[in-house]
């Protein structure tokens, strides 16, 4: 592996073992309190989170590694403060099932998405005038955070 790629395959790690540990969290409550709710009548299965937010977690880590690779030869400050943008964005995301499904906090739950929804807007933001293309990897994450936020809100006005 080339020095060019090992930060993406690092970003991508640490991504994909946020998501792991969503995913740890999402599991324990599963079977029990959240089959037990109401839902939105637009909820996918269960099987579809799985495969969606792997594949929107190695866009987004290929959006912000593209965005650092450009600058981090000419603007090193701003690249290591979109990566910083990009880690606590993550936080906030892998913030959302501990929220949601450990605690059962289903309005604070849709209040953590609002805040992530904010995330992405400035990542995208950013991205935008830097490279284009990273922006549009983050448009079907973005699209997906709204449906989130969507299905959260439908559980808490039904249940």
């Amino acid at each position: 592996m080339t020095k060019k790629y090992l930060s993406l395959f690092i970003i991508t790690i640490i991504t994909l073992g946020c998501s792991y540990a969503s995913a740890l969290v999402t599991r324990k409550s599963n079977d029990t309190w959240y089959q037990s709710l109401t839902k939105a009548s637009l909820s996918p299965p269960d099987w579809v989170f799985a495969p969606v937010w792997i594949t929107l977690y190695i866009l987004m880590s290929i959006a912000v590694w593209k965005v650092y690779n450009r600058l981090k030869i000419t603007e090193i400050s701003n690249a290591k403060k979109i990566i910083k943008l990009y880690y606590v964005h993550l936080l906030v995301n892998v913030t959302w099932p501990i929220i949601f499904f450990e605690f059962q906090l289903i309005f604070l739950g849709f209040v953590n998405i609002v805040i992530l929804l904010l995330f992405i807007i400035l990542l995208m933001k950013s991205y935008f005038n830097i490279l284009i293309n990273s922006f549009y990897l983050m448009i079907p994450y973005f699209v997906w955070v709204c449906f989130a936020g969507y299905l959260n809100f439908e559980i808490f006005r039904l249940n």
